[in-house]
């Protein structure tokens, strides 16, 4: 759809990765067992396939690639620090 000078492309709530990979994350903040968060860290960090966003170009696409990637990483860091202090 058009909006102004640009284009605007409207999906349904959670149609987009980072929408998945952040439902399973926040899953994992609430889990009520470590094995329930466990496995929902473990599915949200395999949905990461790649660089985000690859394939585009732009400076818009480039901050946004390097704030999700320092996302992941975080992500990444939180399930290590929980491995460590015994969740398995």
């Amino acid at each position: 759809m058009s909006v102004g000078d640009g284009y605007a492309l409207r999906i349904a709530p959670g149609a987009t990765d980072i929408e998945a990979v952040e439902a399973l994350v926040a899953t994992a903040e609430r889990a009520e067992t470590p094995d329930a968060a466990r496995t929902a860290l473990i599915d949200a960090l395999a949905r990461w396939r790649g660089p985000a966003l690859s394939g585009l170009a732009g400076p818009f696409a480039d901050r946004q690639r390097t704030r999700l990637e320092q996302w992941r990483l975080a992500v990444a860091a939180r399930w290590r620090r929980r491995r460590r202090s015994g969740m398995r």
